[in-house]
């Protein structure tokens, strides 16, 4: 027979589950939620327009094979410099929104800049660039959003919610990318399109909220999904 303090304790505990369950439900199906679902799809969109036709990009502008692979790599290796620069001074200041709203603001000036200037192999080049180093820069500060919005009780479900729809963006950026450049023999209209993608993306992100993040306490994690 249980004891009337243990019985007390047990409900205790029960209701305060429940009540956990409630809040996070309600805050997983809040404006929040919805604003950083868009904004992660917006990212994808920028990463996978990107990535995936980075070379075929490059390979239009008439460069050989080899120095294809060569220009292809620039974007990356600037975007990890530009990455990790971010993300410290975003540890050292515990600012979060704008470490990963003005990088995502760089990266559609960078898309639509490659777009205006299509068949201009050094101009071409240095919008790609800027679009790899805004795109690698705001990824990780990004990841520290939902716990520092959601809460810790929420936060779990909310990165799995993010990560789950935001990433069919690997899927509809490819096609979108693919049937715009079929459609008009260049990758100008493509650039457009994911540009102003992740331009509206970055727009939005700030109505999620703004606040900050305790400085120096942990580093920017890593996405935990495949992008």
């Amino acid at each position: 027979m249980k004891r009337p303090g243990l019985a007390h304790q047990l409900a205790t505990e029960q209701s305060q589950a429940h009540a956990a369950r409630v809040s996070m439900l309600r805050t997983l199906r809040g404006g929040r939620m919805i604003v950083m679902i868009v904004s992660y799809f917006g990212i994808g969109c920028g990463i996978y327009a990107n990535i995936f036709f980075l070379p075929l990009i490059i390979k239009d502008l008439g460069f050989s094979n080899l120095t294809v692979s060569y220009m292809a790599a620039l974007p990356a290796a600037l975007g990890a410099v530009g990455m990790v620069v971010n993300s410290r001074h975003s540890d050292r200041t515990g600012e979060r929104m704008l470490h990963t709203a003005l990088p995502m603001l760089l990266a559609a000036l960078g898309l639509l800049f490659t777009g205006a200037t299509v068949g201009n192999a050094w101009l071409e080049m240095i919008g790609l660039c800027v679009a790899g180093v805004g795109m690698s820069s705001c990824l990780p500060t990004f990841w520290t959003l939902p716990t520092t919005y959601l809460g810790v009780s929420a936060a779990a479900a909310g990165i799995a919610l993010i990560n789950s729809l935001g990433n069919i963006s690997g899927y509809v950026a490819p096609q979108v990318v693919g049937v715009l450049r079929d459609w008009t023999g260049n990758y100008s209209a493509p650039m457009y399109v994911a540009g102003g993608v992740v331009l509206v993306a970055s727009a939005l992100l700030p109505f999620c909220g703004v606040g900050t993040a305790p400085a120096r306490l942990s580093r920017a994690p890593v996405s935990p999904g495949g992008l």
